[in-house]
């Protein structure tokens, strides 16, 4: 298992933002897992899975948490198939655009709408990613999992809960270490698969800033009212910017990192935005990222 102390977090996230933690931990198979079960109790009350750490903000200086990722990524691997379906069992350490061009290599439909998100595919299911009307949690059947105190243990569909943009499994506690997944796809073409993604993610690279360095969304879309981008916009936070951070002019949900942006100064203006939402529109706008 390979250890880094004080290691950087603007290196750990695509908003490449941060400063240091105190440790991080990247256990890349089970005799990890088993080393890292045995410091457990060292590490502290404060221990954060990540993933790509795409939809986070870290806040600069040394912050007092250690950083498990899971490193494991070995090709998907096909368990069953029937009647136009087909099981196919992933690591979670694999990036979720690895993932998507797997399934378009072997036809494999389900998740096209996903194509253009950044991460690593224990990351998706954390959040249970979605877009263009495909959420992570729609195709998964199974995750299996780890824990300090339960070891390696395979939840099925009925033992977790999948919402938007978030997961949870019903019968165990956090902190737990998602190690694979098994979703179940419908059979298709290649031709058919990959043309979907193409176009869902020409779709994304003309209305967001997907080749910046950002968090992904930064506001929760409010329940039966309008989306978060537009209330951001009415607001006057389309492009709006504070020091090296700005919400972006191409989607007002976007916080972008223009080089050399601070926590300080994304936090100050995320807080601005949502102020200035709820006095003009009365909506109370939910942090989709995670601060910390």
């Amino acid at each position: 298992m390979k250890i880094v102390q004080r290691p950087d977090l603007k290196q750990m996230s695509t908003l490449k933002m941060g400063g240091q933690a105190l440790a991080a931990y990247f256990p890349q198979d089970y005799l990890g897992l088993e080393a890292l079960g045995k410091i457990w109790p060292e590490l502290g009350p404060d221990v954060l899975i990540l993933g790509r750490g795409s939809n986070i903000l870290f806040q600069d200086g040394i912050r007092g948490f250690s950083i498990i990722v899971w490193e494991k990524r070995d090709d998907p691997v096909v368990t069953d198939g029937i009647e136009g379906k087909v099981m196919v069992q992933v690591d979670s350490g694999m990036s979720l655009p690895g993932l998507l061009g797997w399934c378009a290599k072997h036809g494999l439909t389900g998740l096209e709408g996903l194509a253009g998100i950044p991460g690593r595919l224990g990351g998706a299911i954390a959040m249970n990613a979605g877009s263009y009307g495909a959420e992570t949690g729609d195709a998964l059947k199974s995750v299996t999992v780890w824990t300090p105190d339960s070891g390696i243990v395979e939840i099925s569909r009925d033992g977790f809960e999948a919402g938007y943009r978030k997961f949870r499994l019903k019968y165990m506690p956090e902190p737990f270490l998602i190690l694979k997944a098994c979703f179940c796809f419908e059979k298709s073409d290649s031709v058919t698969v990959r043309s979907k993604m193409n176009k869902y993610y020409s779709l994304k690279k003309k209305s967001q800033p997907i080749l910046k360095n950002t968090c992904g969304c930064v506001f929760k879309n409010p329940d039966k009212l309008e989306p978060a981008g537009l209330l951001l916009e009415k607001a006057g936070f389309r492009g709006k910017t504070r020091g090296g951070v700005c919400f972006s002019a191409q989607h007002s949900n976007f916080l972008v990192n223009l080089g050399r942006g601070g926590s300080r100064e994304a936090l100050e203006l995320i807080s601005e935005a949502r102020d200035a939402v709820l006095r003009i529109s009365g909506a109370r706008l939910e942090l989709e990222i995670k601060v910390v």
